[in-house]
């Protein structure tokens, strides 16, 4: 830690109180899956594989997920 972070958290709690020094959520990188692409991976991963089709008998998430038929044809970085 150094004599910077200090004195910002300082300024930021003089001007907002506890509030101020309280982290808030970082933005972070923006999903790859929208939210109906999310539920239709859960649905897939939460029935689990079918042997005869998947050829898999549990999903191994870098080696058996990208082997699913693409929820939209974009490449998603899984693998």
């Amino acid at each position: 830690m150094t004599l910077q972070i200090v004195r910002d958290w300082v300024v930021r709690f003089n001007e907002h109180a506890f509030a101020g020094v309280l982290n808030g959520k970082a933005p972070g990188n923006r999903p790859k899956l929208n939210v109906d692409e999310r539920q239709a991976l859960a649905k897939i991963v939460e029935r689990g594989p079918i042997p005869a089709i998947d050829g898999v008998v549990r999903w191994r998430r870098k080696v058996d997920l990208p082997g699913i038929p693409d929820l939209d044809g974009r490449d998603h970085g899984w693998s």
